[in-house]
């Protein structure tokens, strides 16, 4: 981390600390973060807040539009927010008492997936797709999937007719933990016509990868 005495929020530049954000100015220090560099990208960026009685949810997520069928998605999605200290406890987390496994940055829950996605974002930020992707960082995933649950419900109508592709980014390149994790890996889709291009991609993977494909049940 680069301290930045300046900045009230974290001190740190950029973002630090990213708890649950009520109240929390890191917190919103990050959304303001995450916001600057999809812009940056030249990616139409949106903030979605939500709130739902006591649950409070923001996600960012940036634009680019498709050249040929731009009402279908790609998405590429995951959570901003990280995992509770471990040790010791701190004021930030809801119920003092409460610890995790994490660490103050967060270094792989989730900084690893937040930044894959801001890395694929800036990759294919120039690239005119036939299909509009979609780059969004979710909040409030340690407490109960709140951002992206949130999203789903304002968007269901449209993602159920629209969505063609999702790629949950968490915690990437961890090493897997197949004893208490499972080796299971899942494919889903809501349209019948991309089932087979599911099947031919799971397919070829497993024929040019199969050191990986193999260590898991697809």
């Amino acid at each position: 981390e680069t301290p930045d005495p300046l900045d009230l929020a974290d001190g740190a530049v950029g973002y630090l600390d990213r708890w649950i954000g009520n109240g929390n100015p890191a917190y919103e220090d990050a959304i303001t973060y995450f916001e600057g560099v999809l812009k940056g990208y030249g990616l139409r960026t949106e903030i979605h807040r939500f709130q739902s009685g006591t649950l409070w949810a923001v996600n960012i997520c940036g634009y680019k539009d498709g050249t040929m069928f731009p009402d279908e998605w790609l998405v590429f999605g995951g959570h901003f927010d990280i995992a509770p200290y471990a040790t010791p406890p701190t004021a930030f987390i809801p119920g003092t008492d409460d610890q995790g496994y994490g660490t103050r940055t967060g270094a792989y829950d989730n900084t690893a997936g937040s930044s894959m996605v801001l890395t694929t974002a800036g990759a294919l930020a120039d690239f005119d797709a036939r299909r509009t992707m979609v780059f969004c960082l979710w909040s409030s995933e340690e407490e109960g999937l709140w951002g992206s649950r949130a999203y789903v419900e304002e968007m269901q109508s449209s993602l159920r007719e629209n969505l063609r592709l999702y790629i949950n980014l968490d915690m990437n390149h961890v090493d897997s933990d197949f004893e208490n994790r499972g080796n299971s890996l899942r494919l889903f889709t809501n349209d019948k016509d991309d089932y087979g291009h599911i099947e031919r991609i799971t397919e070829l993977y497993k024929e040019e990868r199969s050191e990986i494909a193999n260590k898991y049940e697809i």
